[in-house]
């Protein structure tokens, strides 16, 4: 939605612009899709860093939409668990 890269290197991990520009497209995907809408990550990490970056009015948006579930590492999944729900 906004040109921008969505390359997930190491080197690029901490780029906000790279997790704002998924969440845009991941919003778009779940307005036009009829069923569900799967995304994977690389790693948990990734994950925690991309609801660390998803901005609530976009979640918000996702959620109207299509109900999320994370599946998460029992290491990962209360920290996981309380970014969605903040």
């Amino acid at each position: 939605p906004g040109n921008g890269s969505l390359t997930f290197t190491h080197a690029n991990r901490g780029d906000s612009s790279i997790f704002l520009e998924l969440s845009q497209v991941l919003s778009n995907v779940c307005n036009v899709a009829p069923d569900g809408v799967v995304c994977f990550f690389a790693s948990y990490k990734l994950l925690e860093a991309f609801l660390s970056h998803l901005p609530t009015n976009t979640r918000q948006s996702i959620e109207s939409k299509k109900r999320i579930f994370i599946d998460s590492s029992s290491q990962s999944q209360t920290a996981c668990e309380k970014m969605l729900h903040n």
